[in-house]
């Protein structure tokens, strides 16, 4: 049998991909979400060695989503009580005590700027505190240092050496503001670098969702036309490198930041029902190589940094 550096005969792949199999019978190979409706649609979850792109045009909600995930998949443990996943936030925009700051109003239902202003309050100091005594084992790492995709994968692979055994879920936000090779590599080659990176190191039981920002198209469409349209996959900056490297594709909106326009918008896909869209988000799954598309809609309210299930029945 003739062997040949680079390629896979099909007698290993078939090998490997019963192993796989086998494997899968014995572990949770997926992040189950607190997201109902986006987990019947992708299936059971997000799967483990999968990359995501989640898109959306700023004020969309896709950084607060990100978080949301991130603290979701830190509460998970494996039957020896141990945490299911390691989570690094990579952020090249905002600090990890920003973050913080929008974690715990989360947690707690008050805004960022109402936290800062109450905190001179010992009851309000008392209450982070605590809080802050709760998460701290949450195996959750914040990136907000400016870095180039090099030393990105360095430090997955340095995590996976130090803590073997256990899933990473890697969440890149303001990802076009990674460093390039140089100050002058054009940004759509520096995505496409990007993605090519998650798609080795998804090899590795990494899950990967990378957080883009659109174009303007919609906008301009709302501009022609007066109506309001959902963003689609060619509505993403560097559409084709997402479209080559993504196993799923999902794009969050906000139809209610458009005024008049948008007041009410379809729940479905189908565009069979329609719903206000104040305190509303709708996710477009427009790219899914492991189940179905459709759209999800959430509850949303942003000075508490929340975003939860939406159901028709309530």
């Amino acid at each position: 049998m003739v062997s040949l550096p680079g390629f896979t005969r099909i007698q290993e792949a078939s090998k490997n991909t019963l192993e796989y199999l086998d494997k899968r019978l014995q572990q949770d190979f997926y992040f189950k979400t607190e997201f109902t409706q986006l987990n019947d649609i992708l299936g059971a979850g997000i799967e483990v060695g999968t990359n995501t792109v989640l898109g959306g045009r700023p004020g969309s909600g896709k950084s607060l989503f990100g978080l949301i995930l991130a603290l979701q998949a830190a509460k998970q443990v494996n039957k020896e009580g141990k945490p299911r996943f390691n989570i690094i936030y990579w952020n090249w925009e905002m600090t990890s005590e920003q973050q913080m700051l929008r974690t715990f109003s989360h947690f707690h239902g008050k805004s960022t700027q109402d936290l800062k202003a109450q905190y001179k309050e010992d009851s309000i100091k008392k209450l982070l505190q605590a809080k802050s005594e709760e998460i701290k084992n949450y195996p959750i790492y914040f990136s907000d240092s400016l870095t180039n995709i090099e030393s990105v994968h360095a430090a997955i692979i340095k995590m996976k050496q130090a803590i073997p055994g256990i899933p990473i879920i890697n969440i890149f936000d303001h990802s076009r503001l990674i460093l390039g090779s140089d100050a002058a590599e054009a940004e759509e080659k520096k995505l496409f670098r990007l993605y090519s990176m998650c798609n080795t190191i998804k090899k590795m039981d990494c899950i990967n969702i990378v957080l883009s920002q659109l174009n303007r198209k919609v906008e301009d469409y709302i501009a022609q036309t007066g109506r309001y349209r959902a963003p689609n996959e060619a509505d993403l900056f560097g559409a084709d490198a997402a479209g080559q490297f993504a196993d799923t594709i999902a794009i969050m909106h906000n139809p209610s930041k458009y005024g008049t326009i948008g007041k009410e918008f379809y729940m479905d896909s189908e565009e069979r029902t329609k719903i206000k869209t104040a305190n509303k988000l709708w996710m477009e799954i427009v790219k899914n190589r492991e189940g179905t598309l459709g759209r999800v809609v959430f509850n949303v309210n942003f000075a508490a940094s929340s975003i939860t299930n939406f159901s028709l029945n309530g």
